[in-house]
């Protein structure tokens, strides 16, 4: 049995976009491009968490485990990944399957390929620090990053504004210091012992996987939808 377990959760509802994951992307329905590369891994286990019929049905097509069905209990707009996850591992505990290692991927990050998913395991079994996840180059440097305070100011005509870190005498952004990288949300892989023993997802000292950001982006809205299908598109046009 493996000791790796894949875990796509894919519930049914969502705000930014109706119906998310079973939505078309690029002539596939979402959720289709994170079951694509997991299976290419038969090192791992694949639960899709899912309340969705379809979204499961599809999952079963790839050869995935359908056992599990995702209940209403965690399956809110305020339920925490970890509240999928442990639900998740308590269920495939019940049934007779442990497992040292969970791989979260979430379907939002269609560009993610299996090679990274393996890379970013093999580093993660190469370091104890319990916690691994996807990163990216910061589009905006944090220098130049403000923080409007007189959205929260009774005051409507005032001007009420910081810079988000502190300024430095560099005026060209050649000269920033620091190597700034943002969570991408592409992949996340935890202890299980850890999980259970902590009652959360510890990512504090988690091992940073550095991805490029053309394989990174989140689609949370139809911007970052239009963004990651042309890149999608873009990258098949090159292949062939």
């Amino acid at each position: 049995m493996n000791s790796i377990l894949a875990i796509i959760p894919a519930r049914s509802g969502s705000k930014g976009i109706p119906n998310k994951n079973k939505k078309c992307f690029a002539g596939l329905p979402l959720i289709e491009y994170s079951l694509k590369e997991a299976v290419r891994i038969p090192e791992i286990d694949i639960v899709v968490a899912s309340d969705d019929a379809e979204i499961l049905e599809i999952a079963e097509a790839y050869g995935c485990d359908v056992e599990y069905k995702r209940p209403a209990s965690v399956s809110a707009d305020t339920t925490s990944m970890y509240e999928v996850v442990i639900d998740v591992l308590n269920f495939t505990q019940k049934v007779g399957r442990d497992y040292e290692t969970v791989l979260v991927l979430q379907p939002t990050s269609p560009l993610r390929r299996a090679d990274q998913i393996i890379e970013a395991l093999q580093n993660f079994q190469n370091n104890s620090c319990g916690a691994l996840m996807g990163v990216s180059p910061m589009l905006h440097h944090p220098l130049e990053c403000i923080l409007d305070s007189k959205a929260t100011s009774t005051q409507v005509d005032e001007i009420a504004w910081d810079f988000i870190l502190p300024q430095q005498t560099a005026t060209r952004r050649q000269e920033y210091q620091g190597d700034y990288w943002f969570i991408n949300g592409a992949i996340y892989i935890y202890d299980v012992k850890k999980i259970r023993s902590e009652k959360k997802l510890n990512l504090n000292g988690a091992q940073l996987y550095k991805m490029p950001i053309e394989t990174s982006i989140d689609i949370d809205d139809p911007f970052d939808w239009m963004l990651a299908e042309a890149a999608y598109k873009n990258a098949e046009s090159r292949n062939t």
